[in-house]
C-alpha cells in the first residue's frame, strides 16, 4: 500500500511538472508570436510611422551592429575637406553625394570634380550636383584619382593609364604617367568628431532594425528556430499530458468496472443465500 501511494505521489508530481513546462513553453511561444505580429504590422505601415526616416540612437543597439567611431580620411582642397562615409561623400560637414567611393577631388573652373569608382561627379561650389559622367558613357576609364595642374589641365587616373580632358569634357587623351597624386589624410579632430556622430547615429533606420528583429537576422537568424523549437516542445509536452490523462482515465474506468463486478457478485451471493 505504501509503495502504491509513493508511486501515485511521484506520478502526480511528474504530471504537475509537465503542466508547468507546457505552460512556460506556451507563454514563451505566445510572446514571440505576438512580437512577430506587432513588428510585422509596423513594417507594413513603415511609411505611415516614417520608420525609414528615423534612426536608432540606442548605444547598445549600435554596438550590437558593430558601428563604432573609426578614423575618417579625406582630401583637403581649397580650404575644404571632402571625405567618404560609407558610400556617401561629405563636403566639410554636409553630405553632397550618395553611392560614391571617393578616390580624389579637384577644382576646375570654380567647380568641384569628384573621382568616384562609379564615375566623375561635377558639383557647384556649394556642393550641388551638376552632372555625372559614367565609365563607358562619356568617361574612358574607372576613376582612381584626379588632379588639376597649375595650368588648369585636369588629369584623371584610370586603372591602367592617365587621361587628360579638354575644357568641354568631350575629348580624352592619354597623358604623361609621372604624376604625384594627392593622398587621403586624417580629418581635423573637430570635423572628424562631427562626422563620426553622423555616421554612428544616422546609420541604422528603425525600419531596418525592426526588419532584422522580425526576421531574426539580428539574433543570428535563430529567432525562427527558437519559435519552432518552442512549438515542438509544446506539442511533445501536450502529447505527454494527453497520454498521461488517457492512462489515468483508463485506470479509473477499469477500477470502476472492477467495483461494479464486485458489487454484482455480492448481490448474486446475497440472493443465493
Amino acid at each position: 500500500m505504501r509503495d502504491r501511494r509513493t508511486s501515485r505521489r511521484t506520478q502526480g508530481i511528474g504530471q504537475v511538472a509537465v503542466i508547468k513546462v507546457h505552460r512556460y513553453f506556451g507563454l514563451s511561444a505566445a510572446f514571440l508570436m505576438l512580437f512577430m505580429v506587432v513588428s510585422g504590422w509596423l513594417l507594413v505601415h513603415s511609411n505611415d510611422f516614417e520608420l525609414d526616416k528615423n534612426y536608432v540612437e540606442n548605444e547598445v543597439v549600435l554596438d550590437w551592429y558593430g558601428i563604432y567611431n573609426k578614423p575618417i580620411y579625406g582630401y583637403a582642397v581649397a580650404g575644404h575637406w571632402f571625405s567618404s562615409l560609407g558610400n556617401g561623400v561629405y563636403l566639410d560637414q554636409n553630405k553632397v553625394a550618395d553611392s560614391c567611393r571617393l578616390h580624389g577631388v579637384a577644382r576646375s573652373n570654380a567647380e568641384w570634380v569628384l573621382a568616384c569608382e562609379e564615375g566623375l561627379l561635377l558639383l557647384t561650389a556649394q556642393g550641388k550636383l551638376i552632372e555625372q559622367l559614367l565609365p563607358g558613357a562619356g568617361l574612358p576609364d574607372v576613376p582612381m584619382g584626379i588632379q588639376t595642374l597649375n595650368d588648369g589641365t585636369l588629369l584623371l587616373k584610370g586603372r591602367f593609364r592617365v587621361w587628360q580632358v579638354d575644357s568641354e569634357w568631350l575629348n580624352w587623351q592619354a597623358a604623361p604617367q609621372e604624376v604625384v597624386w594627392p593622398e587621403a589624410k586624417l580629418l581635423p579632430e573637430a570635423l572628424q568628431l562631427q562626422l563620426q556622430n553622423v555616421e554612428r547615429y544616422q546609420s541604422i533606420q528603425w525600419e531596418r532594425f525592426l526588419l532584422d528583429l522580425h526576421s531574426g537576422r539580428l539574433l543570428g537568424g535563430y529567432l525562427i528556430d527558437v519559435v519552432a523549437l518552442l512549438l515542438l516542445l509544446m506539442a511533445i509536452s501536450g502529447w505527454a499530458m494527453w497520454l498521461k490523462r488517457r492512462r489515468v482515465q483508463r485506470q479509473q474506468r477499469l477500477r470502476l468496472q472492477r467495483q461494479q463486478l464486485a458489487t454484482r457478485d455480492q448481490e448474486v451471493a446475497g440472493g443465493v443465500v
